[in-house]
């Protein structure tokens, strides 16, 4: 925030009078100083007095660079398959349970200053330890600004990568997707680097602790590993419609001493069209050809539309494939679906009814007739299709 600045001119005049003046001009420029006084002084008189601002408010206006937000999203989940608790094995969505939630409640607080800044957010509920490694703490860190179009993070932060992020309303729909949850990170401990090159590029670094895999770039995580991940964002917008973010983390597998190294690559496209706005996510995690040679892909594309002031539309299909060979289905080959109509009757309440539907060649989803392993007390997925209406509501305000 740019902070406000008084400043006050003063000029002064000075004039002298010729040697040769007569007395009689001294005296009648005397007299007009005289007569001008006197009226000043008795306008002064006759106008308020204008009000003296205090030192602490003119010179430090704190209160302009705090932001802040409170929030509350709970739902009601009907699971076609019928059967409580979650409706499969991979520890998705958010809202993946039958019967009502409260997936997320919390807040962010932010303060700028011309230097500096700190950011802390907190999310509770039933979500908060999916999102979250360090839960309730979404983020925590602290900013260097040292120059206007540079900006340092330092600490626990949302990721970069991916199109859809942790509040809902700001996605086309209610539920974030498969390729979300399963093949993209949600948060980064370390540091960021934030360039404004122009209002067309922009560009962030990532220094941060990571264990790049298949099956394990996804979700929350702090790594152990004594190696760092490197990664980088650039943000191209070539007309003023159109984005393009080219995003690349690189980090170490645990293969091989560390010194073989997985690469996460990240493309979203989007487009803004007056009311209509599309966009298209894809990524791609490749293992090092040290042990495994694994390998995983992902696409989603999804859109959303405003048809009136208190209601939208949005819809998203997604694609998960790659080398199914991770214990627990942790990379399966996947299709989604899910398509939403919102409901806006004041500003702030978001009202959300959302049918998703779920196709896999493998077994990943429960169903009424799903055993128990007797080794480990776990249910055992059964199903190869899932089906689901959910009933959301989103509470925001904010400044």
């Amino acid at each position: 925030m740019e902070h406000a600045r008084r400043s006050m001119n003063s000029s002064k005049r000075a004039g002298s009078l010729p040697r040769q003046a007569s007395t009689l001009g001294m005296v009648c420029c005397l007299t007009c100083l005289s007569a001008l006084w006197t009226l000043s002084s008795a306008s002064a008189q006759d106008e308020p007095a204008e009000p003296t601002v205090p030192d602490d408010v003119a010179e430090n206006h704190f209160l302009d660079g705090l932001h802040w937000q409170v929030m509350a999203s709970g739902f009601y989940l009907f699971n076609s398959n019928l059967v409580a608790g979650p409706y499969n094995n991979l520890d998705y969505p958010y809202t993946g349970y039958m019967g009502f939630g409260l997936n997320f409640a919390g807040g962010d607080l932010n303060y700028t200053g011309e230097k500096f800044g700190i950011t802390i957010g907190l999310r509770f509920g039933s979500g908060a330890a999916q999102l979250s490694a360090l839960d309730p703490i979404r983020q925590a860190f602290v900013s260097w600004m040292p120059h206007r179009k540079l900006t340092l993070d330092f600490g626990w932060f949302d990721t970069i990568y991916g199109a859809e992020v942790v509040d809902e309303w700001q996605n086309p729909t209610f539920t974030r997707g498969a390729l979300y949850f399963l093949q993209q990170p949600f948060n980064h401990l370390g540091v960021r680097i934030s360039a404004t090159f122009t209002d067309w590029l922009a560009l962030k670094l990532l220094v941060v602790n990571e264990e790049v895999g298949v099956g394990t770039i996804g979700g929350s995580s702090i790594d152990k590993n004594a190696t760092p991940a490197f990664g980088m964002r650039l943000d191209f917008s070539p007309i003023d419609a159109v984005k393009i973010e080219l995003g690349y983390l690189t980090g170490a597998s645990g293969l091989n001493g560390n010194r073989a190294w997985g690469q996460f690559f990240d493309l979203i496209l989007s487009a803004r069209i007056r009311r209509f706005t599309l966009i298209l996510n894809a990524n791609t995690t490749l293992d090092p050809p040290v042990g495994s040679d694994r390998r995983s892909h992902g696409g989603a594309l999804s859109g959303d539309m405003q048809l009136h002031e208190h209601w939208r539309i949005g819809a998203r299909v997604e694609y998960l494939y790659g080398t199914v060979s991770l214990s627990e289905a942790k990379d399966p080959d996947l299709a989604t679906f899910a398509a939403v109509v919102r409901y806006i009757p004041v500003q702030y309440l978001v009202i959300s009814l959302e049918p998703r539907f779920e196709l896999s060649p493998q077994e990943l989803f429960f169903t009424r007739s799903s055993t128990t392993d007797p080794s480990t007390g776990d249910r055992v997925a059964n199903g190869k299709t899932y089906f689901g209406l959910v009933l959301g509501v989103s509470a925001y305000i904010g400044n």
